[in-house]
């Protein structure tokens, strides 16, 4: 579980300290604000030493418990992410692909990483921080400073809006629109362009973070359901049931539906 100075985690996440970590790739990665630009400079410098992170492979914050448990899962402080999942499953035997360069250096700035599991399934996409917040700042400086990356923003940046709105910014960052808040014509056509649901060729089945997105939604609204970025039954009948759209298909309407 994750320091106390991180606030409160599942089933009581506090979504006010979610930023998420924008790149050029498309990587749309939501962690806490006080983790944000250390996880940004270590991106980077994975990305840096050879091991490509694949934007629709990697997640990070799920107000969640560690599947199968009721023990909050780091996730849900935004104090973890999963990189590459498809290709370093949870599971026996250890199947990763991540060199060990890169889990050194996320090692030596705090993390831990799931691959090193033994009184559990590793996890080798999974990195957790495990200090304070004094610690992820003090990580960044360190590491900023030998790399001569900028200073980290100062604490108490605005939190993102509140309530509808606050989950309207965050969906439009994901179809990538401005984040205003306001569903209007550009927001509309994003969501079109990025339908969920039973057809596989729906461009939104393919974004993991999109589809974490709605399944959040749903556990919100009070659907236990799994939140893995996948599309499945559970999906379907959250998409039909609980938001209302008989054909199956989230988009725009079912997208609404889901803001309230």
């Amino acid at each position: 579980m994750a320091h106390s100075s991180w606030g409160q985690g599942w089933p009581n996440c506090n979504r006010s300290n979610i930023v998420t970590v924008v790149r050029n790739d498309g990587l749309r990665l939501p962690v806490h604000r006080e983790l944000a630009p250390l996880v940004t400079l270590l991106i980077d410098l994975t990305e840096a030493l050879g091991y490509d992170v694949r934007p629709d492979w990697t997640w990070g914050y799920a107000c969640r418990p560690i599947a199968g448990t009721n023990v909050p899962s780091n996730h849900s402080w935004g104090t973890a992410v999963d990189i590459n999942a498809p290709v370093n499953p949870r599971r026996r035997p250890l199947t990763t692909n991540i060199p060990k360069r890169v889990r050194d250096l996320w090692k030596g700035m705090g993390f831990r990483w799931g691959g090193d599991y033994t009184t559990s399934v590793p996890d080798p996409m999974h990195f957790e921080f495990m200090g304070t917040v004094a610690d992820a700042r003090a990580n960044y400086d360190r590491l900023r400073r030998f790399v001569g990356a900028p200073a980290a923003p100062a604490p108490g940046q605005p939190a993102p809006a509140a309530g509808e709105r606050g989950r309207i910014q965050e969906l439009q960052r994901l179809l990538r629109v401005t984040a205003d808040g306001i569903i209007g014509p550009v927001t509309e056509a994003a969501m079109r362009r990025n339908m969920i649901g039973w057809r596989r060729d729906l461009a939104g089945n393919r974004n993991p973070n999109l589809v974490m997105w709605l399944q959040r939604q749903g556990r919100r609204k009070g659907y236990a359901l799994r939140v893995d970025g996948v599309v499945g039954p559970e999906v379907n009948h959250l998409i039909v049931v609980v938001l209302g759209q008989r054909d199956g298909i989230c988009g725009p309407n079912g997208y609404r539906a889901a803001c309230r």
